[in-house]
């Protein structure tokens, strides 16, 4: 299995291990699993808890006011079962995993939950993916930061469920666009938060008219041409086009 979300923390105080998302009757106990939030070392890092290994941690600080890519691999392989924690795309940390099967009729749940103590949790999430196979290390690193999930993912087939949420802000739901229809509907205290945040470890797709808006590798060959004075003829079937460079001078 794998679970992932894009997920920012707007939490600097202490706390008592808000749960970001869960699938599981009670939060800390009983077959399934939750993500939480825990000051270790003096930072907020995000940590998983299951009835199929011992907890375990993200080391890297998420109450920064920064995105963060978190994802949880669960990998059943015989002898080598696992659960491993990651951030932007690198492992943190692992453990062994029981035999013991996290099967459950409980909801997926965003936020607080049965057994948390923790009433006012205040953190942004979006772009929840959920897939029935594990990610390897180089998949987790190369995969984990894209923020639009279509057909030409990789492991788009594996998809369980797909809850982007930039399509359903201001309404009452969080649309499944995996195509299975598992929709969720919003309750309790929460917000729509719109955002233009740069974060390097994200992967957006590119537009059209980016490439439109910026030299390409086609383009090259006129810039050569260029570059010696000579004017492209169209029988020559070039693909691109030339780009005039701006020029800054100073002047003394």
């Amino acid at each position: 299995m794998y679970y992932s979300i894009f997920f920012k923390s707007n939490i600097t105080s202490s706390h008592n291990y808000p749960i970001i998302l869960s699938k599981r009757d009670v939060g800390f106990s009983g077959n399934g699993w939750n993500l939480f939030l825990e000051v270790r070392d003096g930072d907020n890092k995000v940590g998983w808890n299951s009835n199929i290994s011992s907890q375990v941690f993200g080391t890297k600080r998420v109450n920064d006011g920064e995105w963060h890519s978190i994802a949880v691999v669960v990998s059943r392989s015989g002898n080598a079962d696992s659960v491993k924690m990651c951030t932007d795309g690198e492992l943190n940390a692992f453990n062994t995993a029981n035999q013991s099967s996290l099967a459950n009729n409980a909801p997926l749940v965003i936020g607080k939950k049965a057994g948390d103590g923790n009433t006012s949790p205040d953190f942004l999430l979006s772009n929840l993916q959920i897939y029935n196979t594990a990610f390897s290390n180089k998949e987790v690193a190369e995969l984990a930061g894209i923020t639009h999930v279509d057909a030409t993912h990789p492991k788009y087939t594996n998809l369980l469920g797909y809850w982007p949420g930039y399509e359903d802000a201001g309404t009452g739901k969080l649309s499944d666009m995996s195509g299975n229809n598992h929709h969720m509907v919003l309750s309790g205290p929460y917000n729509w938060v719109t955002f233009s945040d740069v974060v390097s470890y994200f992967q957006p797709p590119i537009r059209d008219s980016f490439y439109r808006m910026v030299p390409n590798a086609v383009d090259v060959p006129f810039f050569i041409y260029q570059w010696f004075g000579i004017i492209p003829k169209e029988s020559w079937g070039l693909e691109g086009k030339s780009w005039t460079p701006t020029l800054l001078v100073s002047t003394y």
